[in-house]
């Protein structure tokens, strides 16, 4: 996704479950990313 604003992109796809595998982020960027995709689907267990 290009463009994209994660607060509101990261809860449509939560869900779907999965695994982040490889980004283009930096390593703090893509850590934060990782964070934030496990927050939300802790919230949603």
């Amino acid at each position: 996704m290009q463009n994209a604003v994660p607060e509101k992109v990261i809860p449509k796809i939560a869900p779907f479950g999965g695994q982040l595998i490889q980004t283009s982020l930096s390593a703090d960027a893509e850590a934060h990313l990782r964070e934030a995709v496990q927050a939300v689907q802790g919230a949603q267990a």
